[in-house]
């Protein structure tokens, strides 16, 4: 019988307490609904309860791959129900043999994430609901228990519940079941179930299957090849002799080293003090020819000095002759600048009282014309008079222009007078117009005549008869706003006619005449009297402006007069002398030029004052200059004669000084001739093939401490006894270096073979130099075993690849009948990489060249060699792997197509259906090595988040799912069945609880129904 999971159920996830997910006979069921409703949970949950192994497998959902936050995220840990702290799944399957079998995994929660345990149930109940086996029922009471809760409970209803001990375990008990191809205790068939389980959950044929079948396909390297081996050993004792070599040539330069670096020190020493007594004689000659020239110095110092003061006697006698002759030139050189300079100040009085004499005369011209124009004047007096004429003139102009303003303000004022009426409040009573309000348009002549007329009564209101206003008058207060005299009449009487009378203005009338004067101005007439009034103001323009004028030169003729009053003198000096101003002018022409010679004369005066004086400061600086020279010369004398006897005195002590150090100088050479003995020679004649440098200066006791230095360290690595002998010589003992000579060559000695032993010194290194030929000899010999093992490795990788080849070919015949949607065909292409295995031929003939003395492996030396000589990055191991030389392609063909093309470029439900197919032909290959027959194994695969699987591609997967003999869960937001399939809808609800809803769909398309 064909096995089959038959349902699968979540207990205790977040969400959900418990729920099952049946295929019901179908090969395959969907899970649809919104993102965050549980699908993806599903799809884990079995995925993980199909292989436990969280090592091996490690999906993520694809919403969570791009997202950095989710990472680290536990997807298993994050989706358990919080309440309970552990989750199971379990699953419901017919074995092979006909059983019901209920296995699953228990999920709980902890620090380092979801912690997987395998059971199974070792006698389920053909009868018993599934759900009872995961729950603990008290009455009405249900409840979800732990793991070891639940096994002690089930054991009490006599159900045996086996807690698996390893993932291998569990795998064993699903694969004799037959949902397993493997029962997985191998590693290496677990990663690959795992890939397989991987590829098919992301949604059939993907990127990283398709770049990594040679991972899915091909086994590992588990083992290096016999080739591999001999040729580590060839690289390791190639190594060796080359570390053994190295050991040689290293020793033979250390001896040579030291050797070299203790001759340099003992030539350095004995060439030191040969040069240190050389110099000491240089120095000695020079100095006993530096004393006899201080002596002489010394002795003819005193002469000169001599001299030297008898001519500063000399110098200073002049400068007193010289002082007193300077005296008295100076004194009538200054004498005579003296008188230039009071002639100068005698004749700028002069020629000043001259300038201003003139100056007064011009000015008073310009003023007695300027106040006389216009004018008929002969002197100051009448020039007076005729001023004040005028000012009295403008006086009287400006009198009679106020006399006419003041008129026309009189006239003004009497215009805009009294012309107060209280007749309008009596209108406003009476109900009628006022008489001035009646009588406004009258002219003045015409208010005249009306207002005599009316007797000069002017109150009074007009507008209706008099018989009417004594009604209303009866009713009228006697009020003292009220005028206590007025007219009541109906209309304003006409003008008269009126005669005049001198000032006067007369009207007859039949009672008499009323007689008015001009004094009198008219109260009745207003518009009249403002025009009156206007005109009057106008006619002040012109008097103002002539009082303006008359004032103006006024002004200016008073001005005249105080300019002549303070000008008198000026005035009357013009008038005096007008007929002479010529004489004036040639009085001051006469003076200016008699002060310009006097100025001549005393700067000419000063000018000789000046030169007499630089002339006896030039020769008092002569004198002192000469005193100067005098000076230097004496100080420089007594210098040379200080610093010759200082000189003599330092030479003098050096001279003793050196006498004493040649004397040491000659003992040391004995001791370094007695230490050298009969070497002294041939190292003296090779000391003086080189320059060492000043063997007094720092630089060469440097020199020489940094040789010591560098022979106790090289000695250390070769005898520390005489490393110590040398510690105790100082660089600045020449005797105590050259000892060390005959010590380093007993020790050269000591290290060659007895029979060279006496050789010359010369000859000591020679044999050590042979010995290094042979071992170079040895190299070559390992060198050329390496390459000829070397050339073995290309044609082992060969030999894998071909065997490899020959498998996948083996494969391909498990996919012989697998058709889906329109591929007719699938199969694993192979094939090797020439260029790379050529490569790998190049590298294995250079391998030798890279073998040093530490023993490196030879993947290293691989890896090194195809960067360096290809310029290509490999892992070493990966070169050592048979996979790295070969291509391996999932290819299929189409319907009606002659070639065959990759799967990566399929869709849809074409790329699942090629992503299924491959992931069959692997798990065949993994059932096929076991002993049960392919009949009897029923692969289960997950697919998560398959938006693509429209109608056509739901076709293809169930079509691919029925001929193959698999079963298939996918989850989608939304799904359209083409073929027989169970379906359901999840949502999932926050409230009250959280929870998640699902409803199941028995899906028959044909029919064109659905069974809920």
């Amino acid at each position: 019988m064909k096995p089959r999971l038959n349902k699968f159920a979540l207990v205790c996830w977040r969400g959900i307490d418990y729920e099952e997910v049946a295929f019901e006979n179908e090969v395959f069921a969907g899970l649809t609904g919104p993102s965050g409703a549980g699908k993806t949970t599903a799809a884990l949950c079995l995925a993980y309860a199909l292989l436990p192994d969280r090592k091996s497998l490690r999906l993520r959902p694809l919403s969570s791959v791009n997202d950095p936050s989710q990472a680290e995220v536990d997807q298993l840990a994050v989706r358990i129900n919080r309440e309970y702290g552990f989750a199971y799944v379990a699953l419901d399957v017919r074995s092979r043999d006909g059983s019901r079998i209920v296995a699953g995994i228990h999920v709980a929660s902890a620090d380092s994430g979801a912690v997987l345990t395998g059971w199974h149930l070792m006698n389920a109940s053909e009868d018993t609901p599934l759900q009872d086996y995961l729950r603990l029922v008290d009455g009405d009471d249900e409840t979800f228990v732990d793991l070891h809760d639940l096994r002690a409970g089930l054991a009490r209803q006599g159900v045996d519940l086996r807690i698996c001990k390893s993932v291998s375990e569990y795998g064993e008990f699903l694969y004799d079941v037959g949902i397993l191809p493997a029962p997985l205790s191998d590693l290496s068939d677990r990663a690959l179930y795992a890939r397989l389980i991987e590829s098919t959950f992301r949604g059939g044929l993907s990127a990283e299957v398709s770049t990594r079948l040679k991972d899915y396909l091909l086994p590992e390297a588990s083992r290096v090849p016999e080739a591999l081996s001999r040729l580590q050993q060839c690289a390791a004792q190639l190594s060796r002799t080359k570390r053994t070599l190295a050991d040689a040539r290293r020793h033979l330069s250390l001896l040579k080293t030291v050797f070299d670096t203790g001759k340099q020190l003992v030539c350095a020493a004995i060439w030191g003090v040969q040069q240190q007594r050389d110099t000491v004689q240089e120095r000695q000659a020079i100095l006993r020819h530096s004393e006899a020239s201080c002596i002489t110095t010394i002795e003819g110092a005193g002469p000169i000095l001599a001299e030297l003061s008898n001519i500063e006697a000399l110098v200073r006698d002049q400068q007193q002759q010289l002082k007193l002759e300077r005296q008295g030139r100076m004194a009538s050189a200054q004498l005579s600048v003296t008188l230039a300079q009071d002639l100068v100040t005698s004749t700028q009085e002069v020629a000043r009282s001259a300038g201003e004499a003139l100056a007064s005369f011009d000015a008073g011209e310009t003023l007695w014309r300027t106040l006389c124009a216009g004018r008929e004047v002969a002197d100051y007096d009448a020039l007076h008079s005729a001023i004040d004429e005028d000012r009295q003139a403008q006086a009287a102009a400006a009198a009679g222009c106020r006399a006419t303003l003041a008129q026309l303000d009189r006239d003004i004022a009497a215009l805009q007078g009294s012309t107060f009426s209280r007749s309008g409040l009596l209108a406003e009573q009476l109900g009628g117009t006022s008489l001035v309000e009646a009588a406004a348009l009258l002219t003045i002549e015409d208010s005249r005549a009306v207002e005599m007329s009316l007797t000069t009564l002017t109150e009074g209101v007009l507008g209706a008869s008099p018989e009417a206003f004594l009604e209303t008058l009866a009713a009228l207060p006697d009020d003292p706003a009220l005028p206590d005299s007025f007219w009541l009449r109906r209309e304003l009487p006409q003008a008269p006619d009126l005669r005049r009378a001198g000032a006067w203005h007369v009207l007859r009338t039949p009672q008499g005449y009323v007689v008015s004067s001009d004094r009198r101005h008219a109260t009745l007439g207003e518009k009249a009297r403002k025009a009156r009034c206007a005109q009057l103001e106008a006619a002040k323009a012109s008097p103002e402006q002539q009082l303006r004028q008359a004032l103006a030169r006024d002004a200016e003729l008073a001005a005249q007069a105080r300019t002549a009053a303070e000008n008198v003198g000026r005035i009357r000096l013009f008038l005096a002398h007008a007929l002479r101003r010529v004489s004036l002018e040639e009085a001051h022409q006469v003076a200016m030029t008699r002060l310009a010679d006097a100025k001549n004369a005393a700067s000419e005066a000063v000018k000789a004052l000046d030169a007499l004086s630089s002339q006896f400061e030039g020769r008092a600086a002569q004198h002192l200059e000469r005193l100067g020279e005098v000076d230097v010369q004496r100080r420089e004398a007594l210098r040379r004669r200080d610093d010759a006897q200082a000189l003599l005195t330092g030479v003098q002590a050096e001279l003793a000084e050196l006498d004493q150090l040649q004397q040491t100088l000659l003992t040391l050479t004995d001791g370094v001739q007695q230490a050298l003995d009969a070497t002294y020679a041939g190292l003296m004649q090779a000391a003086q093939l080189q320059d060492w440098g000043d063997p007094t200066s720092a630089r060469f006791g440097a020199e020489q401490t940094r040789r010591l230095g560098d022979l106790v360290t090289l000695l250390r690595q070769e005898s520390e006894p005489i490393a110590e002998v040398v510690v105790a010589v100082s660089a600045d003992d020449a005797v105590g270096c050259a000892a060390l000579w005959p010590v380093l060559v007993r020790m050269l000695r000591d290290r060659l073979p007895i029979e060279v032993a006496d050789e010359p010194d010369e000859s000591l290194l020679d044999e050590m130099q042979r010995t290094r030929a042979d071992l170079e000899q040895q190299l070559r010999e390992h060198e050329d075993e390496l390459r000829m093992e070397a050339s073995v490795l290309p044609r082992s990788v060969l030999v894998d690849v071909r065997r490899q080849m020959s498998r996948i070919e083996d494969l391909n015949k498990l996919a012989a009948s697998v058709v889906f949607g329109n591929v007719i065909g699938l199969q694993f292409k192979a094939a090797p990489k020439p260029d790379l295995m050529a490569a790998l031929e190049g590298v294995s003939a250079q391998l030798s060249l890279l073998v040093t003395e530490n023993e490196v492996p030879v993947h290293m030396l691989l890896e090194r060699l195809f960067k360096e000589v290809y310029d290509a990055s490999y892992d070493g191991s990966a070169l050592m792997d048979y996979r790295t030389y070969m291509d391996v392609r999932l290819v299929v063909l189409r319907k009606g197509a002659k070639d065959w093309e990759l799967a990566s470029n399929l869709s849809g439900g074409e790329a699942i259906g090629g992503g299924l197919a491959a992931t069959l032909m692997l798990a065949r290959s993994l059932h096929h090595a076991g002993p049960v027959p392919a009949s009897q194994f029923t692969p289960v695969f997950i697919a998560d988040e398959v938006q693509r699987l429209g109608v056509e591609g739901h076709k293809v997967v169930v079509d691919l799912c029925r001929r193959e003999g698999f079963q298939m869960l996918v989850t989608a937001i939304e799904l359209e069945p083409a073929y027989p399939c169970v379906l359901y809808a999840l949502h999932r609800e926050y409230e009250p609880r959280e929870r998640v809803v699902m409803r199941r769909a028995l899906v028959h398309p044909r029919e064109g129904h659905a069974d809920a």
